[in-house]
């Protein structure tokens, strides 16, 4: 039992300790460990893409690289479960999340196109998840 768990009526913590199954896409895992630094080879890659970035403020740039931050969390998520709606669900929502920012769609898209040019991404078998996404968004 977990300590401070004794008062929840009908929870209990209480299970049995077993190996941890190993994820049938392990690559998903690394793509979320290490989606800081590829979000930010992402960023140099969109800023070529998407030129009005070079109006960007630092602010704006840090909002962007925490975008594709996100993107890529979504395709390790979408990879680990098998589910490509976990990450076109995700696509929709930044485009309509973004656009009450005054951020284009065309942002998303570049920065989609971005992340297909990381080895990394295709490595790991996001490249369908991402052409998917890109289809979602023409």
């Amino acid at each position: 039992m977990v300590p401070g768990s004794e008062g929840a009526p009908g929870f209990s913590f209480d299970y049995e300790e077993g190996p941890v199954p190993s994820p049938r896409h392990p690559e998903a895992l690394l793509l979320d460990s290490n989606s800081v630094r590829l979000s930010w080879r992402a960023v140099e890659q969109t800023r070529v893409r998407f030129p009005q970035m070079a109006l960007y403020t630092a602010r704006q740039i840090d909002r962007t690289a925490e975008d594709l931050r996100y993107m890529i969390r979504f395709l390790a998520v979408s990879l680990y479960a098998e589910d490509s709606t976990v990450f076109t669900e995700f696509l929709l929502w930044l485009v309509d999340f973004l656009r009450a920012r005054n951020v284009p769609k065309v942002a998303v898209v570049a920065g989609l196109e971005s992340l297909q040019l990381l080895p990394e991404l295709t490595d790991a078998g996001a490249d369908s998840l991402l052409r998917e996404g890109l289809l979602l968004l023409a």
